[in-house]
């Protein structure tokens, strides 16, 4: 059943829906701790609209203008994304510090070329890169995916077309299933392998698009006229809201937990596909609603960089919101103007070449601006450069066989003198392998083989917790350990992730004392079971935090002795590691703190150099070899 009167005022009201909750949940707005539900929803709309849109064309002409389609969605998006972006750029290389403004100019460079969700998903696997979320164009990620959506979806319909002379829905609704299963089960896969790439990776993404195409196609032919549609759309709409509320409070993997307001929004289209009145003039079809949909794609673009850059400002919560809320509505009115300019409305062939030229054009632009930055030819441009290698001096593991910390962690990299007749094995998390160059040298220098076995984030405690890649690290990670029977063990930890640990059925955050008592008990449990190897085992005294927030930061605006610590604040958790290794009968400690701090302070440079690398507690390479006299001696004591 085709009706002339395509627009749909319910989904209007859902783009509503879907943009408030996005906007208040990044704004730490109490009520809206499952905002993030909002860009299920929205892909979920844009696989119906889009395959709405493709199979009108393909069933009044037979065939798909590639070109025209994508010209028209180069004219109804780009226009505001460039100008957003543009606006970016000027705020990252004016108002970010200066050694985050290369890796934004990055990120908006993926950006522009619509593969930035890929970008952020191997950003936020590098354990070393904390600024993923700081990102000032983080949000594109999932306008990246409907892009991509766009370019190959109706390409993907073309052959069948040929094929078959018209639209065959059955051949359509089986291939459309077939990618959603195969994605759902890559959304599965990854949620456990590697999270980011279920959050971010388009392949775990698509299934949400192509259910809303499955019902654009099902719905397209003949619209049911099922009684209880009404009470679907309903039930849909009831679930989105309540999503966007209680969805983070339940015991859920947060992207198994996607398929709740998936369907939710799946049902919501289906009861305003058959009853056009069951919500639309009661909920969704409302002045406000119509008002705030018709701008959700503007909001959404100047929401993120305007929080990024007034959150550090004002801080976050219901003020931040409104004030987003405000500020995005007043940008968002550049829109339809710019969507309808005659500069835009060219013929495909021009709207898509100019989107190409201009988006390439740009995105090289962000990659080289960078390179004319003033700041460097600042009188700080010394400290600058400095920290900028800080930045890279990160531990050594390269070898003919070592290419990662993966590599170290199977056994198959042997460090220090391989083959010497004592051994010497390093066991961990990052605060454990930062001291990787310091052991080495001192390895090399006294003929110890040095191996590593280390996990970056998996602190060494016998606790059964949500991380299931450090559980089973932490399962195989003995038996590797005995068959090099090393003749000692050192063993560091962050004393940071001691107060922050999760309940492994629950992923329910254990906070303060109690989750320090559940580490200490499980630290000993380790080193118990590793004194049980008959080695000497010896705990490494986790590093001091510099209090100024990001190391690098500090130095980048003030003079090294305004970046210092003092030596109080140095452990704010106290000394858990070393306070359980006094209570395990065998197990030594090596208290390496007077290496960074006098008697009153921890300065964050040492002979005029930065001590940490891109945060304020992981040491540069160049300080950890500094290291290597005590671990020297710590390996003559064992002679």
């Amino acid at each position: 059943m085709q009706t002339k009167n395509l627009f749909r005022p319910d989904i209007e009201g859902l783009r509503a829906i879907a943009i408030l909750a996005v906007v208040l949940y990044h704004a730490d707005v109490p009520g809206f701790g499952s905002g993030y539900i909002g860009v299920d929803a929205f892909f979920v709309i844009s696989g119906f609209l889009i395959t709405g849109i493709l199979v009108r064309e393909a069933d009044r002409t037979q065939r798909i203008d590639l070109l025209r389609f994508w010209g028209r969605r180069a004219a109804r998006l780009l226009p505001n994304a460039i100008l957003t972006l543009v606006a970016t750029m000027v705020c990252v290389m004016t108002l970010a510090p200066v050694l985050t403004r290369e890796t934004g100019a990055r990120d908006i460079a993926a950006t522009l070329l619509y593969f930035v969700n890929f970008h952020f998903a191997e950003r936020a696997m590098d354990y070393f890169d904390q600024g993923v979320q700081a990102s000032p164009v983080l949000h594109f990620w999932s306008l990246s995916v409907e892009e991509q959506f766009y370019l190959f979806w109706p390409v993907c319909i073309v052959p069948g077309l040929r094929i078959f002379k018209r639209l065959n829905r059955t051949v359509t609704l089986l291939f459309l299933g077939t990618v959603a299963l195969v994605s759902f089960g890559a959304m599965i896969y990854w949620s456990e392998a590697e999270p980011s790439r279920a959050f971010f990776d388009t392949e775990s993404r698509v299934w949400q698009l192509a259910i809303g195409a499955m019902l654009a196609v099902r719905l397209s032919d003949r619209p049911s006229a099922w009684q209880f549609a009404p009470v679907l759309g309903w039930a849909g709409l009831a679930g989105l809201l309540l999503s966007i509320g209680l969805l983070d409070r339940l015991p859920l993997n947060p992207r198994i937990a996607s398929v709740v307001p998936t369907f939710a929004a799946a049902a919501a289209l289906y009861g305003g596909s058959v009853s056009r009145g069951y919500a639309a003039n009661a909920v969704l079809g409302n002045g406000i609603m119509q008002w705030i949909g018709r701008r959700s794609y503007s909001l959404y673009l100047w929401h993120w960089p305007l929080l990024v850059f007034v959150a550090p400002l004002i801080g976050r919560g219901l003020t931040i919101g409104l004030v987003l809320l405000i500020a995005s509505l007043a940008f968002a009115w550049v829109e339809q103007p710019l969507r309808i300019a005659a500069p835009v409305r060219l013929s495909s062939r021009m709207s898509v070449g100019l989107a190409v030229a201009t988006c390439c054009g740009a995105a090289a632009v962000a990659v080289v601006l960078p390179r004319f930055d003033p700041a460097y030819a600042s009188a700080r441009g010394d400290i600058l450069k400095r920290l900028i290698e800080a930045k890279n001096d990160g531990p050594r593991l390269i070898g003919p066989k070592c290419k990662s910390v993966d590599d170290a962690d199977n056994g198959v990299c042997a460090f220090g003198n391989p083959g010497g007749t004592k051994k010497v094995a390093l066991y961990g998390d990052s605060h454990a392998e930062q001291l990787f160059d310091g052991i080495n040298a001192a390895a090399a220098a006294e003929g110890w083989e040095f191996r590593v076995f280390v996990r970056n984030g998996c602190t060494p405690t016998d606790f059964e917790n949500n991380d299931t890649a450090c559980t089973q690290f932490h399962r195989v990670v003995y038996d590797r350990i005995a068959s090099f029977e090393p003749d000692l063990i050192l063993v560091a930890s962050s004393n940071g992730g001691t107060v922050h640990l999760h309940e492994a059925v629950t992923g329910k955050a254990i906070e303060g004392k109690q989750s320090q008592a559940i580490w200490k008990e499980g630290f000993r449990r380790v080193l118990e079971r590793l004194r049980a190897m008959s080695a000497r085992v010896v705990v490494v005294r986790d590093t001091p935090l510099n209090s100024k927030a990001m190391g690098t930061e500090c130095l980048e605006t003030r003079a090294p002795a305004s970046c210092v610590t003092p030596r109080s604040e140095a452990y704010p958790n106290g000394t858990p590691d070393i306070d359980v290794a006094a209570t395990v009968p065998g197990v030594g400690s090596l208290d390496l703190i007077d290496r960074f701090c006098d008697s009153k302070s921890c300065p964050a440079t040492k002979d005029g150099l930065p001590v940490y690398r891109v945060d304020n507690l992981h040491i540069t390479a160049t300080i950890s070899l500094g290291l290597a006299p005590d671990f020297v001696t710590l390996l003559r004591g064992q002679r």
